[in-house]
């Protein structure tokens, strides 16, 4: 929640917290004229819901999560029909 706010707030900022300098480098070129600081927020925001989805597939794939979703009946993946 607090990066979100930092994505709209000072959006540069949001690209040093995960990792990408060279982007909040051109963010904050951005972000010094008028015009394209809302882009630059918008910009910001997707680039942190990008960041949080790579981080859950990460964890999952260390785990070894993503075995137990593909064979999982619950998981929506058809299952055999007998009859």
């Amino acid at each position: 929640m607090m990066r979100l706010v930092i994505a709209l707030l000072l959006s540069r900022l949001t690209f040093f917290t995960i990792g990408r300098p060279l982007a909040g480098a051109l963010c904050l070129i951005l972000q010094a004229t008028q015009i394209a600081w809302i882009p630059a927020a918008i910009w910001a925001v997707d680039a942190l819901s990008q960041w949080k989805t790579d981080q859950k597939i990460r964890g999952r794939w260390s785990r070894g999560e993503w075995m137990t979703w593909a064979i999982s009946p619950k998981a929506g993946m058809p299952r055999e029909v007998t009859g």
